[in-house]
């Protein structure tokens, strides 16, 4: 029997932490699926997201993790790490960020060239991501150009616009098309809407990336009872106290709760009785969190700034518009009066995409598997 490939992920965290969001679920998705055709490594973090306590794993070593091979680094990639991966060879190599310095230092330690390297940039190209550290981060692609930095991986886009973004700064580097896994559903549709009440929950960092002082910004001068749950780490703390201002000046029709970071396990319990995911995002690769809510059957209201637009629109889940502030306030009202009955008709259009989605997951790990053998 011929011997498995071996693949090496490296990612800057990974479960069994989860305020990193969407990359985390994005690499464990695949590792879990392809697994089973390859031996699958992963290099990462021994810590979550800006946090200072580690996990509760062996660091430094390879150990087991859900079935996954998985070495937890306390080093934050240092080149002797590098130099104890190096000690065993892979197939492939599969890192998870443009600008991340994991990223930059395994290209800059790594000498064997017969690995077939592949870099996911996860939306870091996307203009609205671009705009944020605008010149730092040009400067750093001008520096990496200049220095064939990227000059043989192989780049993997999400969405169409990904791969057009990745096109527009490595335009001699071979770029693949493959989406991330979504979340097959196994959970019920919920129906407790009422007409001039509207309970709204959002997931992802608070960060300027992630725009939701746009919707803060909006909520007032909407007349209804609306409550707006807010999942997620402080990620940009001047930003956050940019929203508890404009928080502090809505009228008292509107309640706002932030719960903070919240286990991916205890998130549904927390979006359940909300009628509506909302994110007004200023650039998604791919967005885990709008898939999250689809799985959980839950409408959206999101920004056209991630690949999700066409899907949402063409089959009624929801909403996903422009950053225009009078489109959000009628789309919110338009919500807002929604009843029970007029709700109901989300219920169908789920059922008939989560049939979809069992089939595109198939195609995606189909495509994996053939770049990576």
């Amino acid at each position: 029997m011929e011997e498995m490939k071996k693949i090496l992920i490296i990612a800057d965290y990974f479960r069994p932490g989860y305020k990193a969001g969407g990359p985390i679920k994005s690499v464990y998705n695949l590792a879990k699926e392809l697994s089973g055709k390859f031996n699958v490594y992963i290099l990462t973090r021994n810590h979550d997201l800006n946090e200072k306590e580690v996990y509760k794993l062996p660091a430094d070593q390879w150990t087991n993790f859900e079935g996954l091979n998985v070495y937890y680094d306390s080093t934050d990639f240092s080149k002797a790490t590098y130099e104890e991966i190096k000690l065993q060879s892979y197939d492939s190599i599969y890192l998870n960020s443009i600008f991340s310095t994991t990223t930059i230092k395994f290209l800059l330690f790594q000498k064997n060239k017969a690995n077939s390297i592949f870099v996911s940039p996860r939306g870091e190209l996307g203009q609205g991501a671009l705009s944020l550290k605008s010149n730092k981060k040009r400067t750093f692609l001008k520096l990496a150009t200049l220095y064939n930095l990227y000059k043989e991986v192989n780049f993997i886009g999400s969405a169409s616009e990904e791969v057009t973004d990745i096109k527009k700064y490595f335009p001699k580097n071979v770029v693949y098309e493959i989406s991330n896994l979504s979340n097959v559903s196994s959970y019920k549709f919920v129906n407790n809407k009422k007409s001039k009440e509207l309970n709204l929950y959002f997931v992802s960092r608070i960060s300027r990336k992630k725009n939701i002082k746009f919707l803060l910004e909006l909520l007032d001068g909407i007349n209804g009872k609306i409550c707006l749950k807010i999942i997620g780490p402080e990620e940009d703390k001047e930003y956050f106290q940019e929203c508890e201002q404009v928080i502090s000046r809505l009228s008292n029709n509107i309640k706002i709760e932030f719960l903070g970071s919240v286990k991916p396990e205890m998130i549904y319990n927390e979006a359940m009785n909300c009628d509506f995911f909302v994110l007004p995002t200023l650039n998604e690769n791919f967005g885990h969190v709008i898939a999250e809510a689809i799985s959980y059957k839950k409408p959206v209201i999101i920004s056209n700034n991630t690949p999700w637009t066409d899907y949402i629109n063409d089959n009624k889940l929801g909403f996903s518009i422009e950053l225009d502030k009078i489109l959000w306030k009628t789309k919110l009202n338009e919500a807002l009066l929604m009843n029970d009955t007029s709700y109901a008709a989300y219920e169908t259009a789920f059922e008939i995409v989560n049939n979809d989605l069992k089939a595109n997951n198939k195609l995606i790990t189909e495509s994996y598997t053939k770049i990576f053998s």
